[in-house]
């Protein structure tokens, strides 16, 4: 998936035996001045069939592309499930730096960088296999280095894959040597009930796109801002994340800032930014499977269909299996993974029986109903019409253009003769910022700039420092943020009728 505001910067080059796909990234965006070819990889195990279908040899295959987009205007990225385990070999050669002299008399013919350089690569998986070998050959005679292990952040050293023998690194982000310092964020998130691999959070360094007014209007209007949720399991997580980037906000929030309309909007945006960056792996929100609300007097009912067969039982076993889940990401010892497979393997095997089950009692009905009511039976395979839920924007101006047209005269000869209250203009304390963190309410919907109650309820010991010299920083400078007088509208419509509001 690329982002509307890239997909003029982001194009698939090449897709290859359908298990390598080569993006490659404008120098429009790129900080280098070259472009990025991206190789999104995945690499079936050597006993796969894949190789039965596709007469290959995928490791030299790929070396060919890297060399084919390694130019002196381009540079090569590779990231994906590799299944190559390779301990701490060594991906590069070792003892390569070149005797003083030498480097001396012939370093303006060839641009040398030695490997010493580089941080140690620590790995917590001590195992290796055929593909980890050919993984680190490709990296010595490419020049790509291994960023799992080394990133500053330190939260990319971590199992990346948990299955029923055990755990392992297998996904790799593998980068040129010379250029990890775009790399801005890698982290190996937690793992999750959708696959056994842990997904990966990367985040590159690239110039800022400018926008005009209207692009940001459309923007807006269109809702393409990022939409977060809290998750009570991944808190612990991000706290660690928000300490290790607090000296970033520090830099940000403690900088000197214009005492202007712009230059307050410039200080407001980057710290938001930068916020909401940190968080993001964490909490931003993916797309939400198909489901019916049913509203009841007290609440919303929320029935899922895409699992007609999902019954008590089968809900009691996925919650015993995520809380092993969760166990397992806080401490990934022997005894939880053990747990985590055992209660994984009762939940499927028992949602298994049931779908069959539900199936069969399916086909049974299907065959009743093919010979009963054949009116009926193909009604059953009616696709559903869909609903057309959009609303022009037209009609939200013409609906608030009215609304704003019949503002009441008001008739009031009476002057206000001071308007000047002192206690506005005192500073800002952070006693006040916690009182006001206080009164919050938890499973609110958040603003534009995407800043959960929760965030500022759970991490205010860290950013409380932060909030006060920011608020008074904007008060001393007599300019509101524009982006706080951004709201979100949410229409609530009136019975079916999505035109009547």
């Amino acid at each position: 998936m690329i982002k509307n505001c890239f997909s003029n910067f982001i194009k698939v080059v090449k897709v290859l035996h359908d298990t390598i796909i080569w993006l490659q990234v404008s120098k429009d965006v790129t900080i280098c001045g070259q472009d990025y070819y991206v190789g999104c990889v995945y690499l079936p195990p050597i006993s796969s069939n894949y190789y039965k279908m596709y007469e290959c040899d995928i490791f030299y295959e790929l070396i060919n592309c890297v060399e084919k987009y390694s130019t002196e205007s381009s540079k090569v990225f590779l990231l994906g499930d590799m299944n190559a385990r390779t301990a701490i070999g060594n991906d590069f050669i070792k003892h390569d730096s070149l005797y003083g002299s030498i480097f001396d008399d012939f370093n303006h013919i060839f641009n040398y960088m030695s490997d010493n350089n580089l941080p140690v690569r620590r790995n917590p998986d001590q195992g290796t296999n055929e593909y980890g070998t050919k993984l680190l050959n490709l990296c010595r005679s490419t020049g790509l280095r291994i960023v799992n292990g080394r990133h500053k952040d330190g939260t990319a050293n971590d199992f990346t894959f948990c299955g029923s023998r055990g755990m392992s690194v297998v996904d790799y982000l593998i980068v040129p040597f010379d250029y990890f310092h775009i790399v801005e964020q890698f982290i190996v998130s937690n793992f999750t009930s959708f696959s056994d691999h842990a997904p990966l959070h990367i985040r590159l360094q690239c110039k800022a796109l400018s926008y005009t007014h209207e692009q940001q209007n459309l923007n807006v209007s269109s809702s393409t801002f990022d939409s977060f949720r809290w998750n009570d399991d991944l808190k612990e997580q991000c706290y660690e994340s928000l300490i290790l980037n607090s000296g970033l906000l520090s830099q940000i929030v403690f900088c000197d800032a214009k005492k202007s309309q712009d230059g307050i909007d410039n200080y407001i945006e980057t710290f938001t930014t930068q916020l909401t960056d940190i968080v993001a792996p964490f909490f931003r929100s993916t797309s939400n499977k198909s489901i019916d609300c049913q509203r009841t007097s007290r609440k919303f009912v929320c029935k899922t269909t895409d699992k007609p067969w999902f019954n008590c039982e089968c809900r009691r076993l996925r919650h015993v299996y995520l809380s092993a889940l969760n166990m397992f990401n806080k401490n990934k010892i022997a005894e939880n993974h053990q747990r985590l497979i055992s209660t994984k393997r009762q939940y499927k095997v028992f949602e298994n029986k049931l779908k069959r089950q539900y199936k069969h009692q399916e086909g049974d009905m299907l065959e009743h109903l093919r010979k009963s009511d054949p009116k009926k039976f193909y009604r059953m395979f009616q696709k559903k019409r869909a609903k057309n839920t959009e609303v022009p924007l037209s009609s939200f101006f013409e609906h608030f253009k009215e609304l704003s047209s019949n503002t009441p005269i008001v008739n009031d000869t009476q002057s206000i003769q001071d308007t000047t209250y002192e206690e506005l203009d005192r500073v800002i304390t952070q006693d006040e910022i916690l009182k006001c963190i206080s009164k919050l309410k938890r499973g609110k919907s958040h603003g534009i700039d995407g800043i959960l109650n929760e965030m500022l309820i759970e991490y205010k010991d860290v950013l409380i420092p932060f909030l006060e010299e920011m608020f008074n920083r904007v008060l001393s400078s007599g300019y509101f943020p524009t982006t706080w007088t951004v709201a979100i509208l949410v229409p609530v419509f009136k019975k079916a009728i999505r035109l009547i509001l």
